[in-house]
């Protein structure tokens, strides 16, 4: 029989890098898994600065329920991948450019003023 995790000390709310070790995924995967609806914090969406919060108690079910595990790893594994390939993308954009494009102040397929 498997030991709760409140029984081993953990506090009742938890910050997102308690919730990212309790999960085994990233701060940023625990970050993303909310802005999908994928995790939920406690008290909605706190305002800007203020550390978000989780329930133990929803994290324990969370990380015992074998489906949403699969669903947030497909989720988390695609916006990696997307992420990943925006950054390729804009590597492989900026060194096509010249250095006479460089110059001109030529970037992201636009000519920007330079020196203004």
């Amino acid at each position: 029989m498997r030991r709760s995790i409140l029984e081993n000390g953990i506090p009742a709310r938890l910050t997102t890098e308690e919730t990212a070790k309790c999960l085994g995924f990233s701060p940023v995967a625990v970050d993303h898994l909310v802005n999908e609806g994928l995790l939920r914090e406690l008290g909605g969406h706190p305002p800007r600065g203020v550390q978000r919060m989780f329930s133990a108690a929803y994290i324990e079910e969370l990380w015992a329920d074998q489906q949403w595990l699969a669903k947030a790893t497909r989720s988390v594994r695609k916006y990696f991948a997307d992420r990943n390939a925006s950054y390729k993308a804009q590597r492989a954009a900026a060194s096509t450019l010249t250095d006479g494009d460089r110059e001109a102040g030529f970037r992201n397929g636009r000519v920007e003023k330079v020196g203004q």
